[in-house]
């Protein structure tokens, strides 16, 4: 099962700023009676921008707190193509949050957006979010390069978002890049950057994180995906010291030594996903041995043909119940011991994701009902063709903070399922293939 990733689910572009109105949308009114603490614990990250301030009628502490994250609606734009942007322009104010989606969006409309004069004479754009805008290049980074002083947020996916929906990049107009040309001019004045990610930038190169490292000492968040870098980034990256979420996927030049460096030398980590990349054991053991294992928070491996019980094993010795979110995917080459031993050190999980383990079955299942997870909230099987119906069963008589259990690809059948959803508590979700 892919995670839904923050943000997944985006409400319809506006073209301009949204004003939250005098009266709650009709929607909210048979909520008004959660509490402040319970709605904010829901949202969190997980809506757009957008619905953010829908909800911020919900109640004054959370339009403060909404407040405090987003700054004004007049602050907050969406756009789907460049005359959106010209739209949007017409008020008196430079946009702080710019979010572009979709091949309409070109540079000729991010830099209207990123020269439009401050109604405060000062500032900047804060968070510039490019998402499936396949026109854009270096010359928007240029022209933020100068006005960059405000920045804490850049994501660049290139990707169109018909490829996005394939999981494949099918784009004609693949010559149309970001290169290192562009990440140089853009660093030269970004300073305060503190969140990266660059998706399916085939111009950048291992020269661009030269100057992150040099320009760049705040970074805490690099995302990493479809990029031509290797171990020489790799060593750049691993002197960031504050970096505190890693998320590289399939940069097929990166090894072993390149990630191991990372996550052994960056001991502020506390979130790490590495997938379709060149990690072995030894990469797992590195990270085991650095200050940053007890602390980590989410851990998300997948697709990584050579990572075995070893590695597991070493990260059961030294992480804690810190860790709240588990993902082992596609890791063929694990068995129940290791998955088993990883499971039993991680006592503080609330969401646990185990696909296409092709070893492992009932006796890593059987860890859950142990009796010490006093906090798993979500469980999520997928493609473990060895789990048979009791061990599921034994987790829903025995996990009581559980709320929801998808199991997918098993060897439980319909009868086992049926029991599954007989037994669970009222409000726990119980999710199985076609039963």
């Amino acid at each position: 099962m892919a995670r839904r990733t923050p943000q997944a689910k985006k409400a319809k572009s506006t073209v301009g700023p949204t004003t939250p109105s005098s009266t709650p949308p009709p929607t909210l009114v048979l909520v008004y009676g959660l509490p402040e603490k319970l709605w904010m614990s829901i949202i969190g990250d997980y809506f757009s921008t957008t619905v953010l301030f829908m909800f911020r009628a919900i109640s004054k502490v959370f339009a403060q707190w909404v407040r405090a994250r987003l700054s004004d609606a007049d602050a907050q734009l969406y756009f789907d193509s460049n005359a959106a942007i010209t739209h949007a322009l017409n008020v008196p104010a430079q946009p702080k949050y710019v979010h572009a989606q979709g091949s309409q969006v070109s540079d000729a409309g991010l830099v209207a957006a990123i020269n439009a004069p401050s109604s405060s004479g000062g500032g900047g754009i804060v968070h510039l979010l490019v998402r499936g805008c396949d026109l854009v290049t270096d010359e928007t980074l240029k022209a933020l390069g100068p006005k960059s002083a405000a920045l804490r947020k850049l994501e660049i996916d290139r990707r169109p978002l018909q490829a996005l929906a394939r999981n494949a990049y099918a784009s004609s107009r693949a010559a149309v890049v970001v290169t290192d040309e562009g990440m140089r001019a853009l660093t030269t004045n970004a300073k305060a950057l503190q969140e990266l990610s660059l998706n399916w930038c085939h111009g950048v190169t291992d020269a661009a994180f030269e100057d992150i490292h040099a320009r760049c000492p705040d970074l805490q968040l690099l995302s990493l995906g479809w990029i031509q870098v290797s171990d020489k980034a790799c060593a750049f990256v691993a002197q960031l010291s504050r970096l505190a979420v890693l998320d590289f996927r399939t940069l097929h030049e990166v090894t072993d030594a390149g990630v191991g460096a990372i996550l052994e030398k960056c001991t502020q980590l506390r979130r790490v996903t590495l997938l379709d990349v060149g990690v072995l054991d030894s990469s797992l053991q590195r990270l085991a041995a650095s200050a940053a294992a007890p602390q980590l928070i989410e851990l998300h491996l997948s697709d990584l043909d050579s990572v075995t019980d070893k590695g597991l094993q070493a990260l059961a010795a030294k992480v804690g119940p810190s860790l709240c979110k588990l993902n082992l995917s596609h890791l063929p080459s694990v068995r129940d011991q290791g998955v088993s031993e990883l499971l039993s050190a991680c006592t503080g999980l609330k969401a646990l994701e185990l696909n296409w383990l092709a070893h492992v079955g009932d006796a890593s299942v059987n860890i859950l009902s142990s009796g010490v997870f006093g906090k798993l909230a979500t469980v999520v099987l997928d493609g473990l063709k060895h789990v048979t119906g009791p061990p599921l069963l034994a987790v829903v008589k025995t996990v009581s903070t559980l709320i929801r259990l998808e199991v997918y690809g098993s060897a439980m059948g319909k009868d086992a399922a049926d029991e599954l959803r007989r037994e669970a508590r009222p409000g726990v979700a119980i999710r199985t293939q076609g039963w």
